[in-house]
């Protein structure tokens, strides 16, 4: 066995105790896919990092991402936390990366707090690819919706920049607080939807959003008026290859749907307000002005080593 450098973050945290933990193990040249495949399955958390030496000359450095099932092509929270910790371990105070995952590289602008306890990264996503616009009647059902509950105006489609999410509109955050993951009903009701390459993965995130009134004092509770103008969303993440079901943050899928959401007419800055329903608030900033930017802070929770 060998000692690795490790940290446990918050990533995209207003402040300590939210956000989604993200463990990070750099150093990891050493460790096989079998090991890496297990540490993730024992972390249970929504995903796990492993930092390695790049082998594409133009990368910074390697991203591997593991769920408990499978190793991801590309991930948003881990992009952003791990970025974070590679800063911290080279002592860097503000620096650009290039990580090198599986479906390519991406690059990471990060910014270390003087405390060096915290940081913010801002991740540069690949371009907005459209997947099939699907009737989520029968998933919505499986999700313990009602047709009814569906946004009037938009439709559910996949989206992607890198890992696909099915996006799901929906008309109020009371039915967003209402959604449940039943992996029996709606694994088969995705796998009876015209998916296209979406279909393929194990587990394709369900991304369920419906855009708030931030006019309202306290939590927003309640959809703001025309999509052209609501720059404020809540989301939630359910996938059958997630611990628990249900994802913190999202930065995949976040990047790709604030792009729809602009495709569609909607603001080109967008906040994502996700995890509130699982007590892991987490807060995330997307902008579609030049490419596609999801950023937010990080914070350090626990650092030391872990023996692999």
């Amino acid at each position: 066995m060998s000692a690795h450098p490790f940290l446990l973050l918050e990533v995209f945290a207003a402040s300590p105790g939210s956000g989604n933990l993200l463990p990070v193990i750099l150093d990891a040249d050493d460790v096989t896919d079998e090991r890496m495949a297990l540490v993730a399955l024992r972390m249970r958390q929504s995903e796990t990092s492993f930092v390695q030496t790049a082998t594409d000359p133009d990368a910074t450095y390697r991203h591997r991402i593991w769920t408990v099932v499978e190793e991801l092509p590309f991930a948003g929270h881990p992009s952003v936390g791990s970025a974070v910790a590679v800063a911290l371990q080279r002592g860097d105070s503000s620096a650009t990366y290039t990580q090198q995952t599986r479906v390519g590289l991406q690059r990471l602008d990060v910014t270390i707090a003087a405390d060096r306890r915290s940081g913010h990264a801002a991740l540069h996503q690949a371009a907005l690819q459209l997947g099939p616009v699907v009737d989520p009647t029968d998933l919505l059902r499986a999700l313990g919706l009602d047709v009814a509950d569906a946004h009037p105006d938009l439709p559910a489609q996949v989206v992607s920049t890198g890992l696909p999410a099915l996006v799901i509109p929906l008309r109020t955050t009371t039915a967003l607080g209402r959604a449940r993951m039943d992996p029996g009903p709606v694994g088969s009701a995705l796998a009876a939807l015209p998916l296209g390459d979406a279909g393929a993965h194990k587990a394709l995130n369900c991304y369920l959003a419906t855009p708030v009134d931030t006019t309202r004092a306290g939590e927003p509770s309640a959809p703001s008026a025309p999509v052209a103008e609501a720059t404020t969303w809540r989301t939630r993440c359910l996938a059958l290859d997630l611990p628990g079901y249900e994802d913190p943050a999202t930065g995949s899928a976040a990047g790709p749907f604030a792009a729809w959401v602009a495709v569609r007419g909607g603001p080109t800055r967008v906040h994502i307000i996700q995890g509130v329903e699982m007590g892991d608030r987490s807060d995330i900033d997307v902008d579609t002005n030049d490419g596609i930017v999801v950023s937010g802070q990080v914070l350090v929770r626990a650092t030391g080593s872990i023996e692999l």
